[in-house]
């Protein structure tokens, strides 16, 4: 009695080859965490700290832009105060940008993780025309800053669970 036929190396490869790319791009990711976590231990150069993360991780994240921007509350070291670093291009002016963002970290809790925001619902991502992923930056129990990545590319434009529960 013969079981179920199995898939042929050929009926595989695709397979194979998607796995193969989740795992480098995992590498990457987790290669990219080791040197930020090395990096963000000093306190040398804050601004410059926060230019080269910025840019690392939209070196590695499939995001056509990345901003992380800093309220000017007095729990924001005072080199930070303010502070917007951005890779590539803002979605927006840069006022705007401003604006939106102090926005969003006010409407943030500590306890809160990564959110996703959709066109139609959220001002930026309506404007992007695209999912926005935001991450609160959070200093004693207060959003005092934000992460944000907009229209991701490759195959899924869409913004997965595996991207927004870091």
């Amino acid at each position: 009695m013969n079981g179920p036929a199995m898939p042929s190396a050929n009926d595989q490869a695709p397979l194979v080859d998607q796995l193969s790319e989740r795992l480098s791009q995992s590498y990457e990711e987790i290669n990219v965490l080791f040197r930020l976590s090395h990096l963000l231990g000093t306190d040398i150069d804050p601004p410059g700290t926060i230019r080269i993360a910025c840019h690392e991780i939209a070196r590695v994240l499939p995001f056509a832009w990345l901003a992380i921007w800093f309220n000017d509350s007095h729990e924001v070291a005072p080199s930070l105060c303010g502070a917007l670093e951005y890779s590539t291009r803002l979605p927006c002016h840069e006022q705007q940008f401003r604006s939106i963002a102090g926005d969003l970290c006010g409407r943030y809790r500590s306890d809160q993780g990564p959110h996703v925001l959709v066109p139609g619902d959220n001002q930026l991502a309506t404007l992007t025309g695209a999912e926005v992923l935001a991450e609160p930056i959070v200093n004693n129990g207060k959003c005092i800053g934000i992460l944000v990545g907009g229209n991701k590319g490759g195959d899924d434009a869409d913004i997965a669970s595996g991207e927004s529960s870091s």
